[in-house]
């Protein structure tokens, strides 16, 4: 690398600064297009699905509480734990 101060790269940073230094990087020939295909697998990738579900009141209120007390709307809350429920992180209490 060159003089200048590189303190908060990482070493796949650096790399790429060696790379563009060396004369090594090759520059995407249509970036619009790269751009795109990225952005439609980040979108892909966090797609979310409105669902209806029917719930009793007063879970609704504890749920909501229990969202205030966190700082989160109740709404992320529920999605936050059905996640986690469908990736095995929630586990029932014995």
């Amino acid at each position: 690398m060159n003089d200048q101060k590189y303190d908060v790269l990482d070493s796949e940073e650096s790399a790429i600064v060696d790379a563009v230094e060396n004369g090594e990087y090759i520059a995407e020939k249509n970036p619009s297009k790269r751009i795109g295909e990225l952005q439609a697998a980040a979108a892909a990738t966090v797609k979310k699905k409105p669902i209806t579900v029917r719930i009793q009141e007063q879970d609704i209120q504890k749920i909501r509480s229990i969202a205030y007390q966190k700082g989160v709307p109740y709404q992320t809350l529920v999605s936050s734990v059905i996640h986690q429920f469908a990736h095995g992180d929630l586990v029932e209490r014995s």
